[in-house]
């Protein structure tokens, strides 16, 4: 019972809180996606399509960089009651294939999903 209790335990500590912010695709073209620090956009990439997000795939962008995890996001069961990540700094571009575009402005927050859908 012991061994149990300290398996489930190590176990379920190696999981990281959830950091990541959500895009995506709901619409029947490929898209870019790309994070930036300024609400302009850049021009695609024309023959990059192909390497983006294709329809119905999504793509999750980690809001906090792995060296600046603070410890209560790592260890169970204080990653249950952590803060959830937020960027206020930070924009997501994204670039459709028949030359739609939209920028999601900030603040980008955890368990956050970002339907591009027209």
């Amino acid at each position: 019972m012991v061994l149990a209790a300290c398996l489930i335990t190590v176990c379920t500590s190696c999981q990281p809180h959830n950091e990541h912010f959500v895009v995506e695709n709901g619409l029947d073209v490929p898209v870019q996606t790309w994070p930036s620090d300024s609400p302009e956009l850049f021009p695609p990439e024309e023959d990059n399509f192909d390497s983006g997000l294709q329809p119905g795939e999504a793509w999750p962008y980690s809001l906090v960089e792995s060296g600046e995890r603070p410890w209560y996001h790592r260890v169970w069961p204080f990653r249950n009651w952590a803060p959830e990540a937020c960027r206020d700094d930070l924009y997501i571009h994204v670039y459709a294939e028949d030359g739609r575009t939209w920028t999601r402005e900030p603040p980008l927050c955890s368990d956050e999903v970002w339907v591009i859908d027209g």
